[in-house]
C-alpha cells in the first residue's frame, strides 16, 4: 500500500510540473557543454576554428514510458582574430505521454573588446523562434473504459484539445574575463533570457514569458603538477518563482597520445567532475576529450529531493558529443 501511494504522488508530482513548468526553460546538467544556452556572449570561447556540439538528456524513465527527452545541437565559432563570434543553437525537449514539448532556434552574435592588458569584455545578443506545443488527444481517461480495455474511440467528454503556438524572442549577456600570469583564468557572465517578454498561450490563458536571468562565474587553475588543471563553476538561474543553483567543478589530467612512426604527440585529456544542484540532485561527470578534437561526456543526476522517497524517481542520463575544428584544419581548406 505503501508503494503505491507513493507511486501515485510520483505522478500526480510529474503532471504538476509539466502544467506549471510549462514556461520554463530548459536546463542540463551539463551546462559547460551547453555554453550558448547559459549565455549568447560564450560564442567562440574556445580554442578552435569551430565547435560542433550534440547534448542528450534522458529523466523520468522509471516513471513513464515517455520520459523527459532533451536533444541539441549548436555550432559556433569566432571571426576576425575572436573579435567576433557567432553561433547557432536547436533544440528539442518533450515529456509525456501528451508529448508536451518545445522545439527552438537559436541565432547569436558576440563582439569581445579588449578592457585592460589581461581583460576583456563581450556582449552577446541572441534572436530566437520558438514552438510549443501539447498533444492532449494522445491521452485516455477513465470515461473511455468500456468494461474491460481503455478504448480510445469512445470520446473522453474533456474540454482538452490539442494546442501549439510559436513566438520570436529576444536574448542578451556580458561576459568578463581576466587572465593572470600563471594561465588562471576567470570567467564571470550575467545573461538575461526573454527580455522581449513573448506572450504565449495554454488552453486559452495568454501569459507572457518570464525573464530568465543566468549568472556564471569560471575557474581554470593549473595544478603545480603540470598534467591537473582544476576547473570551479557556479551557475545560478532565476525565472519567475523557479530558481537552480549549481556549484561544484572538474578535475582535467593530461596525457599525450601520438604515433610511434611519426614521432607526434597531442595532448588529450581526461575529466573527472561533481556538482550540486541545491535541493534537488548531486551530479557526478565524466568525459574523455582525444587529441583536443574529439569530446565525449556522461554525467547522471543522482536524485536527492523529496521526490527520491518514490520508489521509481531515478535521476537523469545526460550524454554529450562535441567536436573542435583545429586551425590548421581551417589553414589546410583555404
Amino acid at each position: 500500500m505503501k508503494r503505491t501511494g507513493l507511486y501515485f504522488f510520483t505522478i500526480f508530482f510529474l503532471v504538476i510540473t509539466i502544467l506549471e513548468g510549462k514556461a520554463q526553460d530548459i536546463h542540463f546538467s551539463q551546462y559547460s557543454n551547453t555554453p550558448l544556452l547559459i549565455n549568447p556572449a560564450l560564442a567562440g570561447e574556445f580554442k578552435g576554428n569551430g565547435r560542433f556540439m550534440l547534448n542528450y538528456r534522458n529523466q523520468w524513465r522509471g516513471v513513464t514510458n515517455n520520459p523527459y527527452k532533451t536533444y541539441a545541437f549548436a555550432f559556433d565559432r569566432s571571426f576576425l582574430k575572436e573579435k567576433l563570434s557567432a553561433g547557432i543553437t536547436a533544440y528539442r525537449d518533450q515529456a509525456g505521454d501528451a508529448n508536451m514539448g518545445i522545439t527552438q532556434v537559436n541565432l547569436m552574435v558576440a563582439t569581445k573588446v579588449s578592457v585592460g592588458r589581461n581583460d576583456y569584455l563581450k556582449l552577446g545578443i541572441n534572436g530566437a523562434w520558438s514552438q510549443q506545443s501539447i498533444q492532449i488527444s494522445k491521452l485516455t481517461w477513465n470515461s473511455q473504459f468500456d468494461g474491460q480495455i481503455i478504448n480510445q474511440n469512445i470520446s473522453s467528454g474533456e474540454s482538452f484539445y490539442d494546442n501549439s503556438f510559436n513566438y520570436v524572442d529576444i536574448s542578451t549577456g556580458l561576459l568578463w574575463s581576466h587572465l593572470y600570469h600563471n594561465e588562471s583564468s576567470l570567467n564571470i557572465g550575467l545573461s538575461a533570457f526573454h527580455v522581449s517578454r513573448p506572450y504565449y498561450e495554454f488552453f486559452s490563458l495568454t501569459e507572457r514569458l518570464k525573464i530568465r536571468w543566468c549568472g556564471n562565474l569560471d575557474l581554470t587553475i593549473p595544478w603545480p603538477e603540470k598534467q591537473i588543471t582544476i576547473y570551479p563553476s557556479f551557475l545560478i538561474m532565476v525565472q519567475g518563482p523557479n530558481r537552480e543553483v549549481n556549484i561544484g567543478g572538474t578535475v582535467r589530467y593530461k596525457f599525450d597520445v601520438g604515433s610511434r612512426y611519426t614521432g607526434y604527440y597531442k595532448a588529450s585529456y581526461g575529466y573527472l567532475g561533481a556538482y550540486y544542484r541545491y535541493g534537488d540532485a548531486i551530479i557526478v561527470y565524466a568525459r574523455i576529450n582525444y587529441k583536443n578534437q574529439f569530446n565525449l561526456g556522461i554525467s547522471y543526476d543522482i536524485n536527492i529531493s523529496n521526490l527520491a522517497a518514490a520508489p521509481f524517481a531515478g535521476g537523469g542520463l545526460e550524454i554529450s558529443l562535441f567536436y573542435l575544428i583545429p586551425e590548421k584544419a581551417l589553414i589546410e581548406l583555404k
